[in-house]
């Protein structure tokens, strides 16, 4: 018996070492099962930046990445810190690094209420969030004894990473690190002689997974220094295991890596787990002054996309120097969750399809139901979506509305009188006599916009360059990277496909050296008092037929518009609308024209030289 009980031990034992050997082979799919189900989560970037409202945060530390700072936070307190001079570099995009670096010594977010925080995301219906441990910068937001730089040195002197880990438990949100491989401010930062950053790398990774009880995983950024990817996961796993990462961290790191496209959708994809990062508020990631907030619906729009092509959000905001989160984004995020609540079914637990991402909307699936998202305006009331290999049984909206569904061998058809349509979208619910998950993404027709490379004029535009560029919106044949559409999924002809645009090209379509849709890349109108009713309008060479329109907004700024086509009796209105957010229409009928525009009759803006701005105009046959 007793040499029985010590086989059974020895083979206990050699089956936990085999199990922990896995682990440290780095996540698993089985391990992204809760962070699939999620579906939403909030991003928090924060830091003694916030004093100046810089919105770039580290980005905007001059020199940032190409000079080091001196690593020491005792001596005396810079003059132009006690003197209160550094408040002229508020809004500012590039801050001395003698300001920068001293901005800790009068950090203290006083208002912070790491459970008010909780309960807002809670209430938003976030399932988890990814909070700013260190930028680039180097600042540590929690109590580290391998640096000086760290919150517990300022006037605040908390370990503010302690406390939202503390109420997130509390309150059943789950916790992510976000880590900067990168550090400017630390000369052991060192691309020739790794070795020592390194090790203070993974001794901090040490700290953040095991003095804050359970951490679901990393959130790497930035970095051009090699640290092992090996060593980091050993020292996550041997703590926490089940934790995952993202691919932005270190070198090599094992198991599989969540994909984080920023600020746009992932394409389709069922096998990689992804989750699009994007920001709330302006341009940048920190506080910006609480300028520029997206409305609720586009965010939702986001959700939405992200969850129909099987991905997460991870929606921005940045608290503000008294450490409490701006009035504006607390009320979309609260919104956000009202929306949630009742339709939250659609979007929590489910996976994205069978329908494929396309300008109609997105699905999701899960049990024997099919989630149709419809976010096109679609005035007819009757869309037909591909044939789907599957029977279905019954239909109903959650959104208000009886449906009559059609379906065929042609396809499915579906009408809903348009007084029921709704924004973000209009959910039709359809049950089927098997389970979803069963059926094979289906692919929607991905249409090729019949305006590109247009001629283009505008009432006023901030800049004849890449920022503001009336030409940004439209496709060109010269696009930089892979051609993307804001519905994520690429045309077959983009697949592995980059090219160079030529530099003489360059010098005359400056605009081309982002993709479209990229954060920089838009046009946008002069200051209201100039041009209180701006436009934007294309010609094409001959006239062209269509009966959809795609335009995607920069900043929630529009409040009404109209769209129009130019015939010999002058311009007609086809469409009157809103909010314009990210909007596509299919239209009842065919229109054929050689000149469109949005006519934007009305809008709102926080910065008065700064006029309404659109990533993307499209027209369809």
């Amino acid at each position: 018996m007793q040499k029985q009980g010590y086989i059974l031990l020895f083979l206990f034992l050699s089956a936990t070492n085999l199990l922990h050997a896995q682990k440290i082979n780095g996540p698993s799919i089985d391990d992204y099962n809760w962070w699939r189900n999620a579906r939403f989560g909030i991003f928090i970037h924060w830091n003694p930046s916030s004093i100046l409202a810089l919105k770039g945060g580290s980005w905007y530390r001059a020199g940032n990445n190409k000079l080091k700072g001196s690593n020491k936070t005792t001596g005396e307190i810079p003059e132009v810190i006690k003197n209160g001079s550094y408040l002229e570099y508020k809004y500012k995009k590039s801050v001395p690094q003698e300001v920068y670096d001293n901005l800790f010594h009068i950090f203290n977010p006083v208002n912070f209420d790491a459970d008010e925080w909780v309960k807002t995301f809670k209430d938003a219906g976030a399932k988890y969030i990814v909070f700013t441990t260190k930028h680039h910068d180097g600042f540590c937001m929690f109590d580290t004894k391998y640096t000086d730089y760290n919150i517990m040195n300022t006037p605040f002197g908390r370990d503010i990473a302690k406390e939202i880990a503390e109420a997130c438990h509390k309150n059943g949100i789950n916790v992510l690190w976000y880590y900067s491989k990168a550090d400017w401010y630390d000369p052991r930062y060192d691309a020739k002689n790794p070795i020592p950053y390194q090790n203070y790398l993974i001794n901090q990774i040490k700290e953040l997974f095991s003095n804050y009880g359970e951490i679901k995983g990393v959130w790497w950024d930035g970095g051009d220094i090699y640290v092992d990817g090996k060593e980091t996961a050993k020292a996550i796993y041997e703590l926490q295991p089940g934790a995952i990462y993202n691919g932005r961290g270190p070198n090599k790191a094992p198991g599989i890596k969540f994909r984080t496209p920023e600020q746009k959708l992932g394409t389709f994809d069922m096998e990689h787990p992804w989750e699009t990062c994007a920001i709330m508020q302006g341009e940048g990631w920190f506080y910006n002054g609480a300028k520029n907030i997206k409305s609720t619906n586009t965010c939702l729009r986001l959700l939405i996309d992200a969850s129909g092509g099987d991905g997460n959000l991870l929606l921005d905001f940045g608290p503000n120097e008294l450490g409490e989160i701006p009035p504006e984004i607390k009320k979309t995020y609260l919104e956000m969750g009202d929306w949630l609540k009742k339709y939250g079914e659609s979007i929590y637990d489910c996976r994205g399809g069978p329908y494929k991402p396309g300008n109609w909307g997105v699905s999701t699936r899960k049990e024997n139901k099919i989630y149709l998202h419809i976010t096109q305006r679609w005035p007819g009331g009757t869309m037909t979506l591909p044939p789907l290999p599957a029977e279905i049984t019954s239909a109903k909206t959650l959104t208000g509305g009886q449906p009559v569904v059609i379906q065929t061998e042609k396809g499915v058809e579906i009408k809903l009188d348009p007084e029921y349509h709704k924004q973000p979208s209009t959910i039709i619910v359809l049950g089927l006599k098997n389970p979803a998950k069963e059926i094979a993404p289906v692919k929607c027709e991905i249409r090729k916009p019949i305006n590109r490379d247009p001629d283009v004029s505008c009432s006023s535009t901030v800049s004849d360059g890449i920022r503001g560029n009336a030409n940004s919106p439209f496709e060109s044949v010269y696009e930089t990277g892979e051609i993307k559409t804001h519905y994520g999924e690429k045309p077959p002809e983009a697949k592995g496909k980059k090219h160079k645009v030529p530099e003489d090209i360059l010098k005359t379509k400056p605009w081309l050296k982002f993709h479209r849709g990229h954060v920089w890349r838009y046009w946008m109108a002069g200051a209201k008092k100039e041009d209180p009713q701006p436009w934007l309008e294309f010609k094409t060479k001959t006239p062209v037929t269509f009966n959809r329109v795609t335009l995607v907004e920069k900043y929630s700024r529009v409040k009404s518009f109209k769209l129009q086509y130019y015939d010999k009796d002058g311009w007609n209105t086809f469409y009157e609308g809103n909010e314009l957010g990210n909007f596509s229409l299919q239209l009842p009928e065919l229109l054929t024209a050689s000149r469109v525009r949005i006519l934007i009759t009305d809008y709102k803006s926080d910065e008065p030289s700064e006029g309404p701005a659109i990533h993307q105009f499209d027209i369809f046959n």
